[in-house]
């Protein structure tokens, strides 16, 4: 069995006090965490977010350790890796991913997405006051379904200034992975989880510690 950990050396365009605005390079690293073997070295450019780059070094190490007849059967990352996408293609392969979930905003101050039941059979939501919200659109481009309440039910509704003070309807948007996120959010908890946890905060950081300190890797201007 071979766990790999994805960690990124973040660089990203800067502008300093006095200094121009620069460009940078990300330096993403594979590590085979029971050995401590750097699997893959890659390098990106700095605008380019962290999630795009994890199944480059997926596939990049995959390809070297099947040479070798080993095969990959879990991926822990942070949490800058971790996307719909990225977790539905690791699953279809049949890797185990243990990557954090990020932390979502809530730009509307009203009720989360966790406050409202869905209904998988009808297709829609059902509000804190047990009112329907149907569905509306699928935004192709972010992979997000919407569903908007009537705007009857919120007219009159106690909880409206807990739900959506701002409109005179409530909107919500949900990913089409979400199922992908259920099943990881339950396995982060689990003793895999937790090991997966202990491996990514420290196999990788040593590594970087090792190329700052003893490699003159703290700075370097070419890719």
């Amino acid at each position: 069995m071979v766990v790999i950990a994805v960690e990124a050396l973040k660089k990203g365009t800067a502008r300093k006090p006095g200094k121009p605005l620069a460009m940078y390079y990300s330096t993403h690293y594979g590590l085979d965490s029971k050995n401590k073997i750097i699997t893959d070295v890659l390098t990106t450019y700095a605008d380019i977010i962290d999630s795009r780059a994890l199944i480059d070094v997926f596939n990049r190490t995959e390809n070297r350790l099947n040479d070798l007849g080993l095969t990959i059967q879990k991926v822990s990352a942070d949490r800058g890796y971790c996307s719909g996408e990225n977790l539905r293609d690791l699953e279809s392969r049949g890797i185990t991913p243990y990557i954090p979930i990020q932390k979502q905003v809530n730009f509307t101050s009203g009720f989360t997405i966790e406050k409202f039941i869905y209904d998988e059979e009808k297709d829609l939501f059902i509000c804190p006051n047990n009112k329907e919200l149907s569905f509306q659109s699928y935004n192709k481009k972010n992979n997000q379904t919407g569903y908007v309440s009537n705007k009857e039910d919120c007219r009159g509704c106690p909880l409206k200034q807990k739900c959506c003070p701002n409109s005179s309807k409530r909107y919500l948007s949900r990913t089409i992975f979400y199922k992908k996120y259920e099943r990881l959010s339950l396995r982060l908890k689990t003793p895999g989880g937790r090991e997966a946890y202990v491996l990514r905060k420290t196999d990788p950081e040593t590594l970087f510690a090792e190329a700052k300190m003893y490699h003159g890797l703290s700075k370097f201007m070419t890719r």
